[in-house]
This record gives C-alpha cells, structure tokens and sequence, in this order.
C-alpha cells in the first residue's frame, strides 16, 4: 500500500506537536532565550523525531531536513527577538512562530513528500493518524496556547475576603487535559450532549468561588470556552476539511 501525502502530513504534523510541546520542557523553553545549549538540545530533540519517517522511506530526507532546518531558525530568531523586547509581543511571537513551521511542515509534504509513493506502513491508516494527532494537539499544545492567548485576563483581582485556595501544582493543565481528551473521545462517540457533564464536574470542583470571585468566574470562564473551541477546531479540521 502506497503511503499518500495526507498520510505523510499527519504524521509529520503529529511528530511536530510531539517535538515542539510534548518533549519540550518549561526550563528547555526559557532557557533558549539566554543561551545556545538549550536550542541545540532542543534542536536534537527535534531532529531526531523528524528522522523516525525515514525508516518508512529513505527518499524523504530532503523535506525533512528542510522542516528540521528552518524549525532551528525560526528559533533561534524567536529567541533574539524575545530577548530584545518586551513581554508584551510573546504571544504574538508564539502564534507567529508555529504558524510558520506550519507552514513549512505543509509546504514540504507538498512539494518533497508527493513523488513518495512507495512505502511498506500498510499497518500506518490515516483514520488512526487522525487521532493520535488530534490527541497530541488538545492536550500540552492547548495549555500553552491558551496561557498566551489568555494572559491579559489572568491579571484579575482577587477579593480581599476569599481565603487564599491551595491548589495542587499542575492539577489545573492535568484536568484541562482530561477534559479535552474527554471531550474529544465523546465527539469521535457522537456522544454531543454528554460533552456538557465533563464541564459540569469541571464546575462542581471551583462553585465556591465561581460564586464569590467575579474576576476569576470571567476568567473561568474565558478558558473553558477556550477550551472546548480548541477540540471543536481541531475535531472540524482532521475529520470534516480533510
């Protein structure tokens, strides 16, 4: 069975989000701003994921080197122009920078991937791509993304009244990424109206304050819309427009 470009665009944009987010540390991320080493170990890192297409066919090297290649540029650029500025343009940077190593990525699986017709993963179906993609991208991806997009919102005041909440270090990305996972098993189930449980028991968890803290009730409620437009997005995209 011949290995086709939607095939080839799956799995390299799954080994993207793969490199990119899911292998990349916070301290490997901030370190790239100050020095070199991080960007090389991240850049390994990278490189090494990319390579794994070439044991399904040795012919796709030069594409991959050119998506490997200009994923190292774009951050080390990223890199200068976060230690030149100001915070202010980091989210801009962050949507500007993966909306061009998409852009590569799908320029590359057009022009050096397509004359790849030959391959052996007859066991590789696009279906299970689809999934294995669409599980990468609601999960670390979406934290990140929505941590920069929401940024100027998480500044809001916290009542002087509302004793402080303890909280369990990473158990809010934990359960943003159960409940996009969640969300998105029930939507492959076309399970629609089950999807308004997952945030009801999301809602059970912070009613107190909810109801006593106007700031982060907005807030609360910026990111779990947020969050169900992420696996929506990503849902309409892999199995409607492709």
């Amino acid at each position: 069975m011949s290995i086709t470009i939607n095939t080839l665009t799956l799995l390299v944009l799954a080994l993207h989000l793969l490199a990119d987010f899911h292998l990349q540390w916070a301290s490997l991320s901030d370190g790239k701003r100050a020095r070199l080493a991080p960007l090389f170990v991240h850049g390994f890192i990278y490189m090494t994921c990319m390579a794994l297409p070439l044991l399904l066919d040795t012919r796709l090297w030069p594409g991959l080197l050119v998506i490997v290649g200009s994923h190292l540029v774009l951050d080390f650029f990223k890199s200068l122009l976060l230690n030149k500025g100001d915070q202010k343009g980091e989210a801009a940077l962050f949507f500007i920078d993966q909306a061009l190593h998409i852009a590569v990525i799908l320029l590359c699986c057009e022009v050096f991937f397509r004359p790849s017709a030959d391959s052996g993963v007859h066991t590789l179906t696009v279906d299970a791509l689809k999934w294995v993609l669409l599980l990468l991208f609601v999960t670390k991806p979406a934290n990140i993304t929505m941590k920069q997009a929401l940024k100027k919102y998480a500044g809001f005041p916290v009542p002087k009244d509302l004793p402080e909440q303890a909280t369990v270090p990473g158990a809010g990305a934990m359960i943003g990424n159960l409940e996009r996972v969640l969300t998105a098993i029930l939507l492959g189930l076309s399970q629609f109206a089950a999807i308004g449980l997952v945030f009801t028991a999301k809602s059970i968890a912070r009613f107190d304050r909810i109801s006593k803290d106007q700031g982060f009730a907005e807030y609360y409620l910026i990111g779990s819309l947020f969050s169900l437009l992420w696996v929506f997005v990503g849902w309409i995209v892999l199995y409607k427009l492709l």
